[in-house]
């Protein structure tokens, strides 16, 4: 990983800290590895789901909330369990619990992971986002979802893919970086 990059990111509005254990660079690819500490009582990620990459959580401390498929089917798992994501399953993680919870994820391929992180909580520590963490401007927010190739169950994926494709078309067009490099890319 390049050493201009933090390792560890924090979020502001979720209180969530990353830290990358290896990246993308270090593994060509191959996958991106996390270590995530999430707060107590934290709500979260939305239920969505990945047609690019598949993830597998380990606690290493407390418990993690885990839907996987559905909202009915709800895991607790506890310090060395884990939890596999396959491609384009419905999933969403949080933490009911009242301590916190450490964590690591593994997603493979590495895909556009890290910098999706990196831009979503960089935007959060830059105050564009909401209470939810959510970019307020419409084309930041296309252009995530264009990088972070996460997608929404209940809204089907062609009307997904065409609105957002569109926004983050018009986004480019009238100049946004759709690497989003102040928080992406080394120090010059």
């Amino acid at each position: 990983m390049n050493d201009d990059l933090p390792r560890t990111i924090e979020n502001p509005i979720t209180g969530d800290r990353v830290t990358f254990l290896a990246t993308a660079e270090e593994t060509n690819g191959e996958y991106v590895l996390i270590r995530g500490e999430t707060a107590a009582s934290a709500r979260g990620v939305v239920l969505h789901y990945h047609l690019a990459y598949a993830e597998t959580f380990r606690v290493l401390e407390g418990r993690l909330d885990i839907c996987l498929g559905s909202k009915q089917n709800h895991l607790v798992l506890a310090k060395g369990e884990t939890a596999f994501v396959p491609l384009n399953t419905v999933h969403r993680f949080w933490n009911s619990s009242p301590e916190p919870v450490v964590f690591e994820a593994e997603i493979r391929p590495a895909s556009n992971f890290e910098k999706t992180l990196r831009a979503q909580f960089g935007l959060a520590e830059d105050g564009r986002t909401n209470d939810k963490a959510i970019p307020k401007n419409i084309f930041e927010l296309a252009l995530i979802y264009e990088l972070a190739e996460s997608y929404v169950p209940g809204l089907p994926l062609l009307l997904q893919k065409g609105i957002f494709g569109v926004l983050a078309r018009i986004a480019r067009r009238i100049g946004y970086d759709p690497e989003f490099s102040k928080y992406t890319a080394p120090s010059r």
